[in-house]
């Protein structure tokens, strides 16, 4: 085991990633009571939302963590239940220095699908925004979204 010095640097920020586009109130209507009893409850909230708030957000505030312990080592903490590519690309792109890469950091928001996930489709794709409360998936683009915010995050 070898032991890490620094000087200490933590840095945190925030990126929207956006969703596709909010069904919109008639659609809504037009699905009460269809689909599983998770479809049916996000029918029910996101009427809730147009209700309360007049709008469905469109993007989440996505949060990423770095935490560096001098050149020794750098800790990037990604929010959400983010997927395996993230780890291998910023692995890739970072090489040569010790990194260490965490999903689920500060919230999670639902799975943050890699553009690969994303276009596969499916449960983490976008099929699992339900449970969170969200009408996703989210838009192409946000693999890049995310990576070019933890390398914000590493500028000195």
């Amino acid at each position: 085991m070898k032991p890490v010095r620094g000087p200490l640097t933590v840095k945190f920020q925030r990126t929207d990633l956006p969703f596709v586009k909010p069904p919109s109130r008639e659609q809504l209507l037009a699905r009460q009571g269809q689909g599983d009893i998770y479809s049916q409850r996000l029918t029910k909230h996101l009427l809730k939302q147009l209700e309360l708030q007049r709008s469905i957000p469109d993007s989440y505030p996505f949060s990423a963590q770095v935490i560096e312990f001098g050149s020794d080592l750098t800790l990037i903490g990604l929010g959400g239940e983010t997927v395996i590519d993230y780890a291998i690309r910023l692995h890739e792109e970072l090489a040569g220095r010790q990194v260490w890469i965490a999903g689920y950091c500060n919230e999670v928001v639902a799975y943050v699908p890699s553009e690969r996930v994303l276009k596969e489709g499916g449960y983490e794709g976008g099929g699992a925004m339900k449970y969170f409360g969200i009408h996703g998936p989210f838009q192409t683009g946000v693999e890049d979204r995310v990576i070019q915010l933890v390398h914000a995050l590493l500028e000195p």
